[in-house]
C-alpha cells in the first residue's frame, strides 16, 4: 500500500499497545521498532503517539554497527554515517 500504509499501520499498532498497557501492569516500552524505512516526520508522529523513542530498520542496523565497532576507523565510519542519517531528522526536529 505504500509508505502511507504502513505509517497507518504502525500508528494503529501504536494506539492498541498503548490501550493495552494501560490495563496492564503499568510497564512502559523503552522503544518501538519499526521493521520498515519511515520518514522523519513519520517517526516524530509516532513517538508524538505512544511517548517513547522510535527506531527504523536503518537506526537498529547503525546502532548495531556502533556498539560493536572496535578500531578508530571503524567507529569514525560508523559515526559518519549515523550523522548523516540523523541530519534531515535534527532539521526537522
Amino acid at each position: 500500500r505504500g509508505e502511507g500504509g504502513i505509517a497507518h499501520h504502525g500508528l494503529v499498532a501504536a494506539r492498541e499497545a498503548a490501550k493495552a498497557k494501560a490495563g496492564a501492569d503499568n510497564r512502559r516500552a523503552a522503544f518501538v521498532l519499526v521493521d520498515h524505512e519511515i520518514s522523519p516526520s513519520q517517526a516524530r508522529n509516532l513517538e508524538n503517539e505512544v511517548g517513547c523513542e522510535v527506531m527504523d530498520r536503518t537506526m537498529v542496523i547503525l546502532e548495531i554497527f556502533h556498539r560493536h565497532a572496535r578500531s578508530n576507523a571503524a567507529r569514525a565510519q560508523v559515526e559518519i554515517a549515523r550523522l548523516r542519517y540523523l541530519a534531515p531528522r535534527l532539521r526537522e526536529a
